[in-house]
C-alpha cells in the first residue's frame, strides 16, 4: 500500500491542514463522517462503558475503537488532554480510513505500524506545507503520543430491538423521564416498563448519557 499517497487522499476528503489536523473537534466530526463517534468517559465505572463489557480494556488502554453492529466509537480517557486526545483520535482515524477493522478484529502489530506511517505521512504532508514548521519534530513527538495509544475493534452483533427513531433530542419532550435503561445486546434505551427490556440485563442511566453514548430512543415506548 502506497501510504503517502492513501495520505494525500485524507487530507484531501477531508480537507485538513496544519490549523485542523490536532483539532480534536474537527477530527471528531471526521470520525461522524466515517460513522464513528468520540466518547470520552471519566472512568471504567462510567455506565455506557459498563454497558458494553469494557472495563476492562478501559483500564488498560488509553484509548481504543469499538464497532457494534449499529454502535461505532472512538473511546478515549477523559482525563487525557485534548492536545493529546487528539493524536490518539488521528491514529484511530488512520485504522479506519486504512480498513483494517475490515480484516481483523483487532489490528495486528503491522496493522499499528502501518497506522503509525499513515499519520507520520499525513504531518509531514501537511507540516510540509508550512516552511516555518519542521515537520520532523512534530512527527517525533506525535509518535511519542502513539506509542502510548492502543487500538482495539471488536465485532460485536446487535440486534435492533426497534424501528430507527427520529434524531431529535427526546430529552426535550415532556414527560420524559430522567433515568433510561439500556441493554448489553442493545442500539436503544428504554423506560422502565418497556416489554423488550423484560428480564434483561440493564444498566440504568441518564438520557443525556444514553444520548452522549450515541443510543436512540426505543419507538415502542416513547
Amino acid at each position: 500500500m502506497d501510504l503517502k499517497t492513501k495520505a494525500k487522499e485524507f487530507i484531501l476528503k477531508y480537507g485538513i491542514n496544519s490549523s485542523n489536523v490536532l483539532s480534536l473537534t474537527f477530527l471528531a466530526k471526521i470520525a461522524v463522517s466515517e460513522h464513528f463517534k468520540v466518547y470520552r468517559p471519566q472512568d471504567s465505572s462510567d455506565k455506557v462503558i459498563a454497558a458494553l463489557g469494557l472495563e476492562e480494556y478501559f483500564l488498560s488502554h488509553p484509548a481504543f475503537s469499538y464497532s457494534g453492529d449499529k454502535i461505532h466509537y472512538i473511546i478515549v480517557h477523559a482525563s487525557i488532554s485534548d492536545g493529546t486526545a487528539a493524536a490518539m483520535v488521528l491514529h484511530e482515524l488512520a485504522h479506519i480510513f486504512l480498513g483494517h477493522f475490515k480484516k481483523s478484529e483487532i489490528p495486528a502489530a503491522s496493522d499499528e505500524a502501518e497506522a503509525d506511517m499513515f499519520v507520520s505521512c499525513v504531518l509531514q504532508e501537511v507540516y510540509g506545507q508550512k516552511r516555518k514548521v519542521n515537520p520532523l519534530s512534530v512527527i517525533i513527538a506525535f509518535i511519542g503520543v502513539l506509542a502510548f495509544s492502543m487500538s482495539l475493534h471488536i465485532a460485536d452483533s446487535y440486534q435492533s430491538l426497534a424501528e430507527p427513531a427520529n434524531s431529535y433530542s427526546v430529552a426535550a419532550q415532556e414527560g420524559v423521564p430522567d433515568i433510561v435503561y439500556i441493554s448489553r445486546t442493545g442500539t436503544k434505551y428504554h423506560k422502565a416498563d418497556c416489554y423488550h427490556i423484560r428480564n434483561a440485563d440493564v444498566v440504568e442511566i441518564s438520557v443525556e448519557e444514553a444520548q452522549a453514548a450515541g443510543y436512540e430512543p426505543c419507538k415502542d415506548c416513547f
